[in-house]
């Protein structure tokens, strides 16, 4: 009886230090996504191009929380709020990253369209200037990723719109 009770214990402290490294696994793995997450959004600079929102301030105070759980140590009470407060964060990052992008996305339309109607106006076939006005910007638009991105997309738009509009005149001989 005393050998079995002996192989129980012994069983017993295996389990439980298979949970205990379970949880630091997990805990390490919770605080590594926090700390991918927070120096992701701190090195997009979203604050830079503008770009300001009631999700905006939420996701502002989400990364302060989030710094904090980083910088203090996380108990294993908090490990489950902060994976929580991370998956929100990104929830709000993405609407974010989309509302901007959207905003984005309307200037650039209005700009090919503009670039269009313009060489209409003007008697000229439009096709050619909106395929270039679509490789040079509209591409790229689809294509980003960043805030940085989407701001370099943006500053390239008005640059092909100015030179694709002066172009137009050359060509209509204005």
């Amino acid at each position: 009886m005393k050998k079995f009770l002996i192989i129980l214990m012994v069983l017993v402290v295996i389990i439980l230090a298979g949970s205990a490294a379970a949880f630091f696994v997990y805990k390490n793995k919770a605080v590594e996504n926090a700390r991918d997450f927070y120096n992701k959004i701190q090195n997009e600079h979203i604050s830079d191009y503008g770009y300001s929102s009631a999700m905006m301030d939420d996701l502002n105070e989400n990364m302060d929380k989030i710094n904090q759980y980083i910088s203090s140590g996380v108990s294993y009470k908090q490990i489950k709020e902060l994976d929580e407060l991370v998956q929100q964060s990104e929830t709000l990052y993405i609407r974010i990253f989309n509302d901007y992008k959207d905003g984005v996305g309307e200037g650039i339309s209005d700009s090919a369209y503009y670039v269009s109607e313009t060489a209409s106006q003007y008697g000229l076939d439009n096709a050619p200037y909106a395929e270039i006005f679509s490789e040079r910007v509209t591409n790229k638009f689809e294509q980003a990723k960043t805030f940085k991105e989407l701001n370099e997309v943006s500053a390239e738009s008005g640059k092909v719109f100015s030179e694709l509009l002066e172009q137009i005149k050359q060509d209509a001989g204005k």
